[in-house]
């Protein structure tokens, strides 16, 4: 009786240890963001946790209601470095880490490689949107603040399990696996846009006195 007692508690115990709640992949929606036309798009995740590459066949969805909006299924878990190979410049373990979901065209923008690509449009910014992490327990944030203006971003707040809450990021800041990170938009472009209107505005000061 008291072996069975023994058994059953470490079993307990280990149900409830960090890496058997692996299987749920403790991750959070950390940043959110889409320009205006949904061409650019990224989700971060980030964890705290170990163990938790295994994504394999997990999917993320945007819901409207009891409605999906789209869907994405990872096609495979995140690939880890160790000393028998694996992807150069990759982690060798989640704890502390983030992947990255965005459109195929980061690449070419940003210069950071997408840990997985979803196609441009798959988030909508709107109200009663919300982007879901298909996982136990849910993962979800609402998308009804979701920022379209092409520089802020919407941020989880990791280990807040309240959809709701959210703040707002000035600046996008994407960082995938392999600890690319990037700034949309890049502080040259924003330089350039800022120069550019101080020079029409100056030529429309000037028309006006002539």
């Amino acid at each position: 009786m008291r072996k069975i007692l023994l058994v059953a508690l470490v079993a307990g115990s280990f149900l409830q240890s960090p890496m058997a709640r692996g299987a749920q992949h403790l991750w959070d929606i950390q940043e959110v963001y889409t320009n205006a036309d949904g061409s650019v798009q990224f989700i971060e995740f980030f964890t705290a946790s170990s163990g938790q590459q295994f994504l394999l066949n997990k999917t993320l969805t945007e819901m409207l209601g009891a409605g999906t909006l789209s869907t994405f299924t990872f096609p495979t878990s995140l690939p880890l470095n160790s000393p028998a190979g694996g992807h150069p410049n990759t982690a060798s373990d989640t704890a502390n880490q983030t992947f990255l979901v965005a459109t195929s065209n980061f690449n070419s923008l940003f210069g950071i490689l997408p840990d997985y690509v979803i196609p441009a449009g798959f988030l909508t910014a709107g109200a009663g949107r919300v982007l879901d992490f298909n996982v136990f327990p849910l993962e979800s944030l609402n998308l009804d603040s979701l920022p379209t203006n092409g520089t802020q971003s919407l941020n989880g707040l990791p280990g807040d399990e309240n959809p709701a809450h959210f703040s707002i990021n000035n600046t996008a800041t994407p960082k995938n696996f392999r600890g690319e990170t990037g700034i949309i938009p890049e502080p040259m472009s924003g330089a350039l846009a800022s120069f550019g209107l101080i020079l029409l505005a100056t030529r429309r000061r000037r028309s006006r006195s002539i």
